[in-house]
């Protein structure tokens, strides 16, 4: 018990650093960063904070003095009233990567910015710590929860008069932690998905609204060749859709600028060509003997070969594809060698002879 309330005094003091020396001074100075670049950066901080500072406050009421702990005195009913805004914490950490990502990106872009990150980190009340160390905190508090609710289950005696509040409440911040993961694992399908259909020429919005079931299930750089050509290829495995992309080559106008060639969205560019773009269920994919899988359109009988480093990279793109339920054959014949195109017969010279 004294881990608990000792350890959440440091969480409140973080985040009382983390809203007092750098979100409060950028509210009040608007020249430093946007209200758009705040709210991207410090989401929802204060609220936890509020929140984190009232259940401080009521954990020292119910225990005054740490060093003399009631036998009978409850904590998990102080953690049950505040259940239900927890969810708080589900909508910070799943935006915790793009609020880290915006940071840095405003601080190699706003020198005005990039400078107050400095002072503020010189604050002796910083202890040494940068705002991104800050950021981290309320995610590692989260599922620091958890852990400390379990071991102190384990030494709470089952007819405790609090025994059944710990279970409940080790269970509620093992639900909060699991909905979170999934929130930013899901956030991350979306913003990968949301990146093919912007990036890729020939596809836009409205492709990702036309199939919200769909999701990314991979994506690699690798060596793909065909009778015409070899090139390093992006190549996508989606749950419905097998896409092998190339990168655009920037192409310089005659008054020798570089083109580009922009998508729906504004200011986003494309950046990689489709080669090859087919539902799984009109492919074949034929396992040959080395770290090679040749891919097969069952209408045109287009074939391309993917190259793999290794054995392992392969095996596991085998493993997503066997999970989206594609045909794979076994080719028992030596792979062609695809990688150059067949030699042109002169057709002149043939009929002289």
């Amino acid at each position: 018990m004294k881990e608990i309330i000792t350890t959440e005094r440091n969480y409140v003091y973080d985040l009382s650093v983390l809203v007092c020396l750098y979100l409060k001074p950028l509210q009040v100075d608007c020249d430093i960063l946007s209200k758009e670049d705040i709210g991207c950066i410090f989401m929802n901080i204060e609220a936890i904070y509020r929140l984190s500072n009232e259940f401080l406050c009521k954990l020292e009421v119910a225990f005054p003095n740490l060093e003399q702990i009631e036998p009978d005195t409850r904590v998990g009913n102080i953690f049950l009233q505040i259940g239900h805004y927890l969810k708080m914490y589900s909508t910070y950490c799943s935006n915790y990567k793009s609020s880290v990502d915006h940071c840095t990106a405003c601080s190699r872009s706003n020198p005005a910015f990039s400078q107050f990150l400095k002072d503020t980190h010189s604050n002796p009340k910083c202890r040494g710590l940068s705002l991104n160390d800050y950021l981290i905190k309320p995610v590692q508090r989260l599922c620091k929860y958890p852990l400390l609710f379990r071991e102190l289950a384990k030494f709470t005696p089952k007819d405790h008069p609090d025994y059944n509040s710990v279970i409940s409440t080790q269970e509620l911040f093992q639900n909060v932690t699991e909905v979170t993961n999934k929130m930013s694992a899901h956030k991350e399908i979306l913003e990968k998905l949301i990146n093919f259909y912007t990036s890729i020429d020939g596809f836009n919005e409205d492709s990702f609204s036309s199939n919200l079931t769909r999701n990314m299930v991979k994506e690699e750089w690798l060596q793909v060749s065909c009778p015409k050509w070899t090139s390093e290829c992006h190549v996508y495995l989606l749950t419905d859709l097998f896409v092998i992309t190339k990168r655009i080559k920037k192409r310089t106008s005659r008054n020798g600028q570089r083109r580009v060639e922009h998508s729906a969205i504004k200011g986003q560019q494309k950046t990689e060509k489709p080669k090859f773009v087919q539902y799984l269920p009109l492919i074949v994919f034929r396992d040959q003997d080395d770290c090679s899988l040749q891919v097969v359109n069952l209408e045109d009988q287009l074939s391309f070969t993917i190259h793999f480093p290794v054995m392992v990279i392969k095996e596991n793109w085998m493993e997503d594809l066997k999970k989206c339920s594609v045909k794979i054959e076994k080719e028992n014949l030596p792979p062609e060698d695809v990688s150059k195109p067949e030699p042109k017969t002169d057709r002149k010279n043939h009929k002289k002879r």
